[in-house]
């Protein structure tokens, strides 16, 4: 049996939520969006049979606006959420500040068991905060947890930690020199479920060259060259850049986010399209020797 065969099939993909609550990315939700246009994503999402939200405590508004959006419209979605990082609370008041945690999530989702709880893999590996987390998942608050990470290290750092069950973890056409598929099958291996978040990197990669900012000017060959790929298969780009996530061996979800109803029912249609084995690899070629201060968006100037 797989480990992933008792979940809920994943659907298209996973809906990323940031822009739901804050200003995000280098697209329209850059410029933030009311409550009401958020709610009017979410209606797409369900429409296009998304099964999964991706949301965190850090989001602004994006947990309130999910649970008032679901009691409003008797929606059931699964849900993965995120602590704030823990590195200024000490061992000792790390129980009760990620059991509060916990059910202030709950309460602005509206609900009573958060399908998945991550933190961050250096917040995961103290004992006493694996510990609140595993006392979360017994008392049914949680079903699993695990991490956000951003690296290969951290993922192997992770796995180490006795009941982790989620990672979430960058991957893209130009990620893969930083995150190997052999790590992200062993993950899987362990019955951990894989999320995949900055596939579009922030939505870098779908826009023209010349409409890079100056940060990332570096990536226009490559962006050029997947635009010919796509043009040359006869596939939307953005089918291009799901497939080679979505077909990555361990992978349970790509995380996608949208600035709008209409990009979300494009995307849907995006993740239905077949992309060939061929392309998929011809893809993940071109973006090999991207630099890792470029796939890595901390390393990006801070607005």
């Amino acid at each position: 049996m797989s480990a992933h065969d008792h979940f809920v099939p994943p659907g298209l993909f996973t809906l990323g939520t940031v822009q739901l609550g804050q200003p995000y990315g280098l697209g329209s939700a850059r410029m933030g969006m009311d409550s009401q246009f958020a709610e009017s994503i979410l209606d797409a999402a369900v429409t296009a049979g998304i099964a999964w939200l991706d949301t965190a405590q850090g989001y602004g508004e994006s947990e309130s606006r999910i649970g008032q959006w679901c009691v409003r419209h008797g929606a059931r979605v699964r849900v993965v959420s995120k602590l704030r990082p823990l590195a200024s609370v000490p061992d000792d008041e790390i129980a009760v500040t990620v059991r509060r945690a916990v059910d202030e999530s709950r309460h602005r989702l509206r609900i009573e068991k958060i399908d998945a709880y991550l933190t961050r893999a250096v917040d995961l590996t103290r004992g006493s905060v694996a510990t609140a987390l595993r006392r979360a998942q017994e008392t049914g608050r949680i079903g699993r947890f695990g991490a956000s990470v951003y690296t290969q290290e951290e993922v192997e750092a992770v796995l180490a930690v006795p009941g982790i069950g989620v990672a979430q973890i960058p991957l893209s056409v130009v990620s893969r020199s930083i995150m190997k598929q052999s790590v992200i099958a062993a993950a899987a291996d362990r019955g951990v479920m894989v999320f995949a978040r900055s596939v579009f990197l922030q939505g870098a990669l779908l826009l023209a060259p010349s409409d890079l900012p100056v940060h990332l000017a570096s990536l226009a060959p490559i962006v050029g060259k997947l635009r010919t790929l796509a043009l040359e298969c006869r596939v939307p780009l953005s089918a291009l850049l799901i497939a080679a996530v979505r077909n990555t061996p361990g992978v349970y979800s790509p995380v996608l986010g949208v600035d709008s109803p209409d990009q979300l029912s494009e995307l849907a249609a995006a993740a239905q399209v077949n992309v060939t084995s061929e392309a998929i690899e011809a893809a993940i070629r071109i973006g090999l020797n991207t630099p890792a201060d470029i796939v890595d968006p901390r390393n990006w100037p801070q607005a």
